[in-house]
């Protein structure tokens, strides 16, 4: 799965850290393990710091991004992507059809986006607190109810 194939990643990134700080091998040997390990993180740097696969990718130039777009296909994360006419949106979940080389219009659909995430978080924040206010009071009732159903229980009792 995706899971581990992060883990293994991270797994040989460690060795060649390792590996490159082995004052036991020689130069050459430490400074291939450094290049190994440079072209790893170019290349997967930005996975190290996820426990999950991503809900979805945002990619702006889905031509350039063929290899993202292979790999989100395959392990299912939604692809959102600004389409240019030279790029075929049929893999892409959600094209956005735009100039994909005008920095205006760049600047624009990604502040947008940024926005939307930012507020779809706040959202998200909100009804969770509104579900944890909801239980708490459903405990509070059941409690009550329960304190209730032991008071009248004792006054039959004597």
């Amino acid at each position: 799965s995706a899971d581990r194939a992060i883990g293994v990643v991270g797994a040989k990134m460690q060795d060649l850290i390792n590996t490159s700080n082995d004052q036991t091998l020689t130069k050459k040997e430490r400074l291939l393990a450094q290049r190994e390990h440079d072209r790893l993180l170019k290349h997967y740097g930005g996975l190290f710091g996820l426990t999950k696969l991503p809900d979805a990718i945002f990619l702006v130039d889905a031509k350039k991004e063929l290899g993202a777009i292979s790999e989100a296909t395959r392990t299912g994360v939604k692809i959102v992507a600004i389409c240019d006419t030279n790029t075929n949106p049929d893999p892409i979940d959600m094209p956005i059809p735009a100039n994909d080389d005008a920095v205006g219009s760049l600047k624009i659909i990604i502040q947008y986006i940024s926005d939307a995430w930012i507020e779809g978080l706040a959202l998200k924040k909100d009804i969770a607190e509104k579900e944890i206010a909801i239980r708490e009071k459903e405990q509070e009732e059941e409690k009550k109810k329960e304190e209730k159903k032991n008071k009248t229980s004792n006054t039959v009792t004597q």
